[in-house]
């Protein structure tokens, strides 16, 4: 998922020939039923998990029970999913829409909306501290990709044991997709994980990640001041600014282990 461009590297005074790892972005469409739905400009991996995830989070289909096959074909840039069931009323409210891999969500509009569709979490669940941090620390040693390149964004989930699953992809709404679209496939129980990125906490991303039923979201970075409000109104813990021994909980103090 790199590849290997010779560049200028300039240092001070200096420069000098050498090879460089770039991360691949290759634009990829997800068909529903021989329907075109959509096209990424994303990391080509993983891209069933991306489908599904973004599929289910954006209501088209329910679940996982209604796929009856998922095809890849990667060099034709193309995901071909048929399902038995899709939510008609959901699609027409989509349309046809182009993401980038800047916003990854190009013209769709999230707001209070689409809030009112998840359901509030009421676990009363709790996280040490210190598996937190050692979620984050994941994302700085496990990162393949972005050690690389520089220029991919990383989502995981962690559990009692540590690592579940880690992706990266050069859009953080894609590799947060590829995370969930996992997750759709597996029965494990959700009161014990926790979803980490190192993007911004968007109003979109969580609530992708609220309609899973996670209970606490965590980043490296910022939150948006709608992802707050969300977290609030859904009672879903956030914690954001997640470096070395720092943290700032904007929401869910008593599901953190101090």
């Amino acid at each position: 998922m790199k590849q290997e461009y010779d560049i200028i590297r300039i240092h001070g005074e200096e420069k000098k020939n050498v090879a460089d790892q770039v991360a691949v972005e290759a634009p990829i469409t997800i068909f529903l039923n021989g329907r075109e739905v959509v096209t990424f400009l994303c990391t080509p991996q993983f891209l069933a998990d991306l489908a599904v995830g973004f599929l289910i989070g954006e209501g088209l289909i329910k679940d996982t029970a209604d796929i009856i096959r998922i095809g890849v074909k990667k060099d034709q840039g193309l995901v071909e999913v048929e399902a038995k069931k899709e939510n008609m009323i959901a699609g027409k409210t989509f349309g046809k829409r182009y993401l980038t891999s800047g916003c990854g969500k190009g013209t769709s509009f999230y707001g209070l909306m689409d809030s009112r569709q998840v359901h509030p979490i009421t676990v009363k669940n709790q996280f040490k501290l210190e598996q937190i941090r050692r979620g984050i620390r994941v994302l700085q040693t496990d990162t393949a990709l972005f050690k690389d390149t520089g220029g991919v964004h990383a989502c995981a989930l962690m559990g009692e044991d540590g690592l579940l699953v880690l992706r990266e992809d050069i859009g953080r709404h894609n590799a947060a997709d590829k995370v969930l679209g996992w997750l759709y496939h597996q029965k494990l129980d959700i009161e014990k994980v926790f979803f980490i990125t190192t993007g911004r906490i968007s109003s979109e991303i969580l609530l992708k990640v609220a309609k899973t039923g996670i209970s606490l979201l965590v980043s490296r970075s910022a939150p948006t001041s709608l992802a707050v409000e969300i977290s609030r109104e859904i009672n879903m813990s956030m914690i954001g600014f997640m470096r070395g021994t720092r943290a700032n909980i904007y929401v869910g103090e008593e599901r953190v282990i101090l």
